[in-house]
């Protein structure tokens, strides 16, 4: 079985009709993946490794826009 990136999932999530938001968690740190990223609305990109906090803080943040 072929295994897909989260980059390579992320055309199939916003073409797919539903409203869907996007923490993105990649081990990629560069540039062009980044920017590639939000050009698919992701709402937050996470690098790892991170520490919960991090991801607590994308999460609230993500409710606060979303409430």
């Amino acid at each position: 079985m072929q295994q897909d990136s989260g980059l390579d999932l992320l055309p199939e999530v916003r073409n797919s009709g539903r409203a869907i938001d996007v923490i993105m968690i990649s081990s990629a740190s560069d540039a062009a993946t980044v920017q590639t990223s939000m050009r698919y609305g992701v709402v937050d990109y996470l690098i790892k490794p991170f520490q919960f906090p991090r991801f607590e803080e994308a999460l609230l943040s993500w409710r606060e826009k979303n409430s």
